[in-house]
């Protein structure tokens, strides 16, 4: 096992060479930390860039000297298969960094895929300044890495203006990060952007002018009003005595009655709406009920699995950590064969997806055979290293 430096525990090596590159824990915190080691003294700088971890402390074990950055919790190491928006994501990432250490007179030096990192949606450099550079070599260096996440070739996915930048730099040929940037970011994101950018720029055409027009007022008292019937008359008269007597027509003679009988049928309008709303409501509110019966939870989201793991050798416990690799994932992961989903032992975030997981764990020196884990699970599980 390799000694510790200071409170750090070196426990995965990354990356051999001058500058030896350890995956650690910080003892006092538990929190996980990037060591580098060498034996010629380390220049610890306070560097300040978007997308860029400092560098936390400093110090010598032995021969050695080493530096220390710290790791957020949920970081994780580049998968093997990238997607396009991730590739895009660590090329303008990459820009606004060293955007912000030339315009600081400073550079990162040598960069490689084990100096990036993912945090969640997040990309993040670490270890800039251990190796001299020049901002040529930075804009180039970080050109290499991005055509060597993409397998050495260009490829196609890519928008127009990264494609064309890549290239470029590929032939040697030189470009701020700043004129990288600005052109990168004035691109349309999308066909539609560039639709609308193309109307934008399109004078618009003069609309019409509104002819206004003077209302005039009409007071009631002005209005004509029509000559209103006369009453219609009715005679009758008896064969008796042969005399006769006028009464009013029918629609006049009993205006009292016809008033009543209105608003009688007004409230009992208004009470029948009443009736047909708040049977509406209940009737709305059963069927919703019951919909909710009869899909219980349905559509309720599955919170992450969080799996705390241990590590045992010969009954005993085994406290190095190291690599979950996932051999095989359920479908609709987030992850895929050949990802690290964390370091063990320790909690280790498995996503909201339901199925079967084989996995195995990766210790140097060691042969371990893979395991079957079903999700969700609950409660924590022991490995057993042979």
């Amino acid at each position: 096992m390799i000694p510790a430096c200071g409170p750090y525990l070196p426990e995965l090596l990354l990356e051999e060479g001058d500058i030896r590159t350890y995956l650690g824990t910080d003892t006092i915190t538990g929190m996980p930390v990037l060591l580098y080691l060498s034996e010629h003294a380390l220049p610890f700088s306070e560097l300040s860039a978007p997308h860029l971890l400092p560098f936390l402390d400093s110090g010598t074990e032995g021969r050695d000297h080493y530096l220390t950055a710290g790791l957020p919790l949920t970081f994780r190491t580049l998968p093997k298969t990238l997607p396009r928006e991730l590739l895009e994501d660590i090329w303008e990432a990459g820009l606004q960094m060293l955007q912000g250490l030339h315009e600081a007179g400073k550079t990162f030096g040598r960069l490689t895929a084990h100096h990036c990192l993912l945090n969640g949606k997040d990309v993040l450099f670490v270890g800039a300044g251990l190796t001299p550079g020049s901002e040529k070599t930075d804009i180039r260096n970080l050109a290499k890495l991005v055509m060597h996440l993409m397998g050495g070739q260009s490829s196609s996915e890519l928008n127009t203006v990264m494609r064309n930048q890549l290239e470029r730099l590929m032939q040697n040929h030189f470009i701020s990060a700043a004129h990288l940037l600005r052109d990168l970011q004035n691109r349309p994101k999308t066909p539609t952007q560039s639709v609308l950018q193309t109307v934008k720029t399109t004078p618009a055409e003069p609309e019409p002018e509104e002819v206004e027009f003077e209302e005039t007022e009409i007071k009631l008292d002005d209005a004509p009003q029509e000559p209103q019937a006369p009453p219609v008359v009715v005679r009758i008269g008896w064969d008796d005595d042969e005399s006769w007597r006028q009464v009013q027509s029918p629609a006049t003679a009993h205006p009292a009655q016809n008033q009543n009988t209105s608003g009688i049928m007004r409230y009992l309008a208004t009470i029948g709406i009443a009736v047909l709303l708040l049977a509406g409501a209940g009737l709305g509110w059963w069927y919703a009920a019951r919909q909710q019966q009869a899909i219980p939870e349905a559509n309720s989201p599955t919170t992450c699995c969080v799996v705390d793991f241990s590590l045992t050798r010969k009954s005993q416990p085994y406290n190095a950590q190291a690599k979950l690799i996932a051999v095989k994932v359920p479908e609709g992961s987030s992850y895929k064969a050949g990802d690290t989903l964390g370091l063990v032992p320790g909690p280790v975030r498995f996503p909201s997806v339901k199925g079967e997981y084989v996995l195995k764990v990766e210790v140097p020196g060691l042969r371990t055979a893979p395991f079957q884990l079903d999700m969700p699970t609950s409660g924590p599980m022991t490995i057993d290293l042979q």
